[in-house]
């Protein structure tokens, strides 16, 4: 499972990959053994540069990210800039093959 969270996955992505139902098991284990708490956050550390390393799309509830925008409702000026920008990726791909057609 850290090596999941390390490659860029999220907890509750790598603890559903495990055959766990949800993230919680993962955080109770992370409040009773401080080992496993020091791995995770360590995995998480890495799991983050994983993902910015991958594109702003794959980066979880960072401020700036159209999944902030999205997921989190966050309304900052960095945010709503990056759901702009996606839906327009989106759209300007969306729209390629109809306008080659036309």
């Amino acid at each position: 499972m850290l090596a999941d969270v390390r490659g860029g996955a999220t907890v509750a992505e790598a603890a559903a990959a495990a055959g766990l139902a949800s993230r919680t098991p993962v955080y109770n284990l992370r409040r009773t053994d401080v080992v496993f708490a020091e791995a995770l956050r360590l995995a998480q550390a890495e799991g983050r540069k994983a993902r910015r390393a991958a594109g702003p799309e794959l980066q979880v509830d960072q401020h700036g990210t159209e999944a902030s925008y999205r997921k989190r409702l966050c309304s900052c000026d960095r945010c709503r800039a990056a759901g702009t920008q996606a839906r327009a990726r989106r759209r300007s791909t969306s729209n390629a093959p109809a306008a080659e057609a036309a």
